[in-house]
């Protein structure tokens, strides 16, 4: 590995602990070979909901008879999805608090619904949140305790079902797998495992949660057919492998950045001759408008503008580190962006 491409990974390891600190995420370094601060925080990020307008699809599963606070809490988060407002005040509160990639507590490293199935869980309440609070009540007025279950996907949202917090193996209950094949089928049927019989003795949810927690991944089995996870599932270590599959994206895109900062024919390179730098020193930082590059002797930004250049997979890259909401966290103070040279990275083969 270059020497650049050493640099811009521990500017980017130190770029996820600025991002971990801000959002105050549990992240003990219990496990030195979960102790990655990148992957904390790409499991945060990837659990987070993007605040934007949504459109909702509701599953045959609605509407169920319940009580009327019950109803208005349903409401309440059916009408902040549809508008973009922010929902996350809703999830559980292992999102920040109490799950923790690096932590000796295998259980307790993700939420593994999620991790699995991909399937998100919403506290529903009618009580209107405090300004001062970082999650909702965790029931309704009334004292009814429920959760709203959902599949996102880009700017939809399906609703699931609802169900009664204190059911038994709720989050894997493999109902609500079910509801997704019957209002869905088209999105399951990318999970279909083709060519395989199932088993005669099908796990039940139980064993389902139990296998869970120890890094094995159980199929499901409707109809006849075996589907896998749609999730992605977990690994050994009871990590989500849809973390590990975008870190590894992530740390190549940046190997990527490092070698085209050194392309001799590249507008980077280019611009630091133009400007007479015999000896640059080149690192990666967070500006108000993304991911940059930074010379540090003159203290010059190369802003990439990958939305206006059209380089759709750098954007989602840079996306997948710091979204605006993330970037409103870490730098809150800091206005326009610095004067600096425009450059853009081209986008990585393969």
């Amino acid at each position: 590995m270059s020497r650049l491409r050493e640099k811009f990974q521990a500017d980017l390891d130190e770029i996820a602990r600025d991002l971990i600190r801000a959002h105050d995420l549990k992240f003990t370094e219990g496990v030195p070979n979960l102790n990655d601060p990148l992957s904390r925080w790409v499991d945060f990020r990837l659990r987070y909901i993007d605040p934007i307008p949504r459109t909702v699809f509701v599953s045959n599963r609605f509407p169920r008879r319940v009580s009327a606070q019950v109803g208005d809490g349903l409401a309440i988060l059916t009408s902040r999805l549809r508008s973009g407002s922010d929902v996350n005040a809703y999830q559980s509160k292992g999102l920040t608090r109490f799950n923790d990639f690096s932590g000796r507590n295998t259980s307790k490293r993700t939420d593994l619904l999620w991790a699995d199935w991909g399937i998100t869980h919403l506290h529903v309440t009618d009580v209107p949140l405090e300004a001062a609070s970082e999650y909702s009540k965790r029931c309704c007025s009334n004292g009814e305790s429920w959760l709203l279950f959902c599949l996102f996907a880009g700017d939809t949202v399906g609703l699931i079902d609802l169900k009664e917090h204190n059911d038994r193996c709720l989050f894997s209950d493999q109902d609500l797998i079910h509801a997704l094949k019957q209002n869905w089928p088209d999105y399951l049927d990318n999970f279909r495992l083709h060519g395989i019989l199932p088993d005669e003795e099908q796990l039940t949810d139980e064993q389902i949660g139990v296998l869970r927690q120890y890094g094995v991944n159980a199929p499901i089995v409707i109809d006849g057919e075996m589907f896998m996870g749609p999730g992605m599932g977990v690994a050994s270590s009871s990590t989500p492998t849809l973390v590990t599959e975008r870190v590894d994206r992530l740390r190549m895109w940046i190997n990527w950045l490092a070698d085209s900062a050194q392309d001799e024919e590249g507008p980077i390179v280019a611009e630091i001759r133009n400007r007479e730098i015999k000896a640059p020193a080149l690192s990666l930082s967070l500006v108000p408008s993304g991911i940059s590059l930074i010379e540090e002797t003159n203290r010059l930004v190369f802003v990439m503008n990958y939305d206006k250049t059209g380089d759709r997979y750098s954007a989602e890259m840079e996306s997948l580190i710091c979204p605006q909401w993330a970037l409103d966290r870490v730098l809150p103070n800091e206005g326009t962006n610095p004067t600096g040279f425009s450059a853009s990275a081209p986008k990585p083969a393969g």
